[in-house]
């Protein structure tokens, strides 16, 4: 090997630098036909800034982790998960529902608060609205004591269901 110019060289950060270019220099021969002489070496500057990419990338991969762990998989404006059908959280209205599909009886944010069903049977995702919080009410219908979850809001087939607002427990 003495005499060689892709021979790696001993010690340290340039014995490094040397096996990732000869490493580079046969992948890109192997992969692309192109000549080794045509490639340039890489230099050492180059390696430690992908090293620290890498290591800063991986710091990004465990906090992204850890945070949506520590959220349950809840996504922005949900309330809550229920492994219920998405049916059981009330009564459905159908007059509601006729006023929600044409647009008289929504919520005024899209899924500003809402819950997630991943049950087994009725899966899927209500708007949470209440009379004095994120509902578009002009025909004025609503009830003060009164939830209403809405599934498929700004479709025809938008069904409203009513609860019965829960108790503030502070």
């Amino acid at each position: 090997m003495v005499g060689d110019r892709h021979a790696p060289k001993q010690g340290g950060a340039g014995e490094i630098a040397d096996r990732l270019n000869l490493a580079m220099r046969a992948r890109c021969v192997d992969h692309h036909f192109r000549s080794p002489a045509k490639l340039g070496r890489i230099s050492v500057m180059n390696m430690q800034n992908a090293l620290s990419l890498a290591a800063k990338s991986a710091v990004c991969l465990v906090l992204t982790a850890s945070i949506a762990a520590a959220a349950g998989n809840r996504v922005s404006g949900e309330y809550a998960r229920s492994k219920l059908p998405l049916h059981k959280v009330g009564a459905l209205n159908k007059s509601l529902s006729a006023l929600c599909g044409r647009g008289l009886f929504r919520q005024r944010g899209d899924l500003r608060l809402s819950i997630g069903y991943d049950g087994k049977k009725g899966y899927g995702i209500t708007g949470i609205a209440k009379s004095d919080y994120n509902l578009y009410d002009p025909t004025n219908v609503a009830e003060p004591d009164k939830t209403y979850h809405f599934y498929n809001q700004g479709y025809s087939n938008c069904r409203v269901y009513v609860a019965k607002t829960p108790i503030n427990r502070r």
